[in-house]
């Protein structure tokens, strides 16, 4: 019966979709990121939403995904790469979130019944106040979005009512904002979502231009300090580590080196407190490095309160020549500053050991 009484209500809004037939609806991915001279980091998020998406029949069946938009430029010419959209998703950080909104606010201008879909760290968990300021924001996504837009997707081919799609706000058919307050359940194993990189989902984009790309990696998510000021553990919600295999790292890594990405961000938090498996990874990437030339540094982000695995991490690193430095974070002295963020601080005898250490092994 509720099944049934959630089927009905759904039904109430049903989606412009429904009387298109006669081609599949279209999909724009926006996600843009900082255009340096000519170089630019590969659309990662865009990626892992289209990867995880595709696979499914219904989708696939329906849905046509078009190239990504995966720079900064101006609106003008990102509104005219779209052509009777379906769905535009944007993925907004801070230094794209005001050209993300312009762009939407043209788009449902120009094209009234195009589902507009935002994620991203920019995006509030309570998004009324924002729904209010943007009348062109249909769907607001909190936290991993592969699931996620994949039922919004799915959903939308025949109603424009969300109701029971954990983790999500979003404007029903008469305009009213409904906020869905069940989150989604987080995926622990991580290798069921298929990788954009080992799936070709750049090769496009990579051939056909004359940028330089730099690459994102993950290998895993969340974090364990609930710092409310940093989104890896989105303000304490989500402190538990999951993770992508070892051995899907490596296939990535060697797929990096063979494209002769220079530079790789690792998303991850706190890089090398993972005795088991960060200096594993680190190994991985020398080798890469040492087989192919390639990448040429590898970014991270290191932990705190995990002595001998950073220092073993670092200095693999640092033997290959991929990261020459090493970050040791404070981020307050201040003990309201620390009570408030709900950050406890790496100790400073800690802190001066590691600093002599590094410095003893020139790095």
């Amino acid at each position: 019966n509720k099944m049934n009484n959630l089927e009905s209500r759904i039904l109430e809004y049903p989606s412009p979709l429904l009387k298109y037939k006669s081609q599949k609806a279209r999909v724009y991915f926006n996600e843009y990121n900082l255009l340096m001279e000519n170089t630019v980091y590969l659309p990662l998020v865009s990626g892992c939403l289209q990867a995880t998406a595709q696979m499914d029949k219904e989708i696939k069946d329906n849905y046509e995904f078009m190239p990504f938009n995966y720079y900064i430029d101006s609106p003008d010419r990102i509104v005219r790469r779209y052509e009777d959209p379906a769905v535009a998703a944007f993925s907004l950080s801070m230094w794209n979130a005001n050209l993300s909104m312009e762009v939407a606010r043209r788009i449902k201008e120009k094209f009234p019944e195009c589902l507009t879909v935002f994620g991203g760290p920019h995006v509030p968990f309570d998004a009324k106040e924002w729904f209010e300021k943007y009348p062109f924001v249909d769907v607001t996504v909190r936290s991993d979005g592969e699931q996620t837009f994949t039922e919004i997707l799915k959903r939308n081919l025949k109603s424009r009512d969300f109701t029971g799609i954990d983790g999500i706000s979003f404007r029903n058919g008469s305009g009213e904002y409904i906020k869905n307050d069940k989150e989604n359940s987080l995926e622990k194993n991580l290798d069921v979502f298929p990788s954009p990189y080992l799936d070709g989902l750049f090769d496009d984009i990579m051939n056909s231009s004359n940028i330089k790309f730099q690459a994102i990696i993950e290998t895993n998510r969340g974090c364990p300090f609930p710092c409310s000021f940093c989104f890896w553990g989105q303000g304490g919600l989500n402190t538990r580590y999951r993770f992508f295999s070892v051995d899907r790292v490596e296939k990535i890594a060697n797929w990096l080196g063979l494209n002769k990405i220079e530079y790789v961000f690792c998303a991850d938090s706190n890089f090398g407190m993972l005795k088991d498996r960060d200096p594993i990874i680190a190994r991985i990437f020398a080798d890469v490095k040492e087989k192919y030339g390639y990448p040429v540094k590898f970014r991270v982000c290191y932990g705190k309160n995990a002595e001998e695995s950073i220092f073993e991490t670092a200095k693999i690193l640092s033997d290959a020549r991929l990261a020459i430095g090493v970050t040791l974070a404070r981020q307050s002295n201040d003990t309201k500053t620390l009570e408030i963020n709900r950050r406890k601080n790496i100790k400073i005898e800690m802190y001066n050991n590691l600093q002599k250490r590094y410095h003893d092994a020139d790095m």
